[in-house]
């Protein structure tokens, strides 16, 4: 399958719609990630930056070093120095799950993405997943998702590197698979313990995507989440089985 170049953040496959435009308006009352302030632009640049900036924040800080850094926090009270990140994240689970509170589930995530702009691993998990699922007053925005899934999975952050390799294995926002990073991300995860990590793994060595087709490896990484109770699995090692009695 050819990928055709076109710049830098557009990287797609031809029998696919174009990625979206890097830059659009952003959402009336949208606040830049960076300082706060009434927010200009809707950046969407996979690799780079995915996220609200306002025209100051856009002429510094693009192109932004994607080095697995957390989101720099906004300025004044947000500092790490005058907030701790693992306080602010205890608090959103309290309102997550009604400990104490009443259950108010918007406000949990408004202190997840508080947290996670300070660099809390789960928290920021937590805001990918949201903008996977379109929940708690994040838009549905898959790239949003898989850009919070690197900042978790770079610090080790074994779920989010699983959900990181999950949206290789499958693209999205515009973009085609990328199977060699899948299996990049899959393994961390799998070598961590993450049973569905373990069972896609298999299935990239099953079927060759991002690796060599390799049955004895499937069979190892099955054999290991099947032994964690995945049912999947259990299953492909059946089918595996039955292949080789057909032989």
């Amino acid at each position: 399958m050819s990928i055709i170049k076109k710049r830098k953040w557009q990287v797609y496959d031809p029998g696919l719609p174009p990625p979206p435009l890097p830059f659009k308006n952003a959402a009336a009352g949208a606040e830049c990630d960076f300082c706060g302030s009434p927010a200009d632009y809707d950046v969407n640049l996979p690799g780079t930056y995915v996220g609200i900036l306002c025209g100051g924040c856009k002429k510094k800080r693009l192109p932004y070093p994607y080095n697995g850094e957390a989101v720099p926090p906004r300025a004044g009270a947000d500092t790490p120095g005058k907030k701790d990140a693992g306080a602010i994240f205890e608090e959103g689970t309290r309102y997550y799950s009604g400990d104490g509170v009443d259950k108010d589930r918007v406000k949990a995530l408004e202190l997840f993405t508080e947290a996670a702009r300070l660099g809390h691993a789960e928290a920021q998990h937590n805001v990918g997943i949201c903008h996977k699922s379109g929940r708690y007053g994040k838009a549905l925005d898959i790239l949003k998702a898989a850009w919070w899934f690197e900042k978790a999975a770079v610090q080790g952050y074994t779920a989010a590197r699983h959900d990181l390799g999950k949206y290789y294995l499958s693209g999205g926002g515009g973009y085609a698979p990328d199977y060699v990073k899948a299996v990049k991300w899959l393994t961390l995860a799998a070598d961590a313990g993450n049973a569905d990590s373990q069972n896609d793994l298999g299935k990239c060595y099953a079927e060759g995507k991002g690796v060599g087709q390799d049955y004895k490896k499937a069979k190892a990484w099955w054999k290991k989440a099947a032994a964690q109770g995945n049912t999947l699995a259990a299953e492909n090692l059946e089918t595996l089985k039955a292949l080789k009695k057909r032989r």
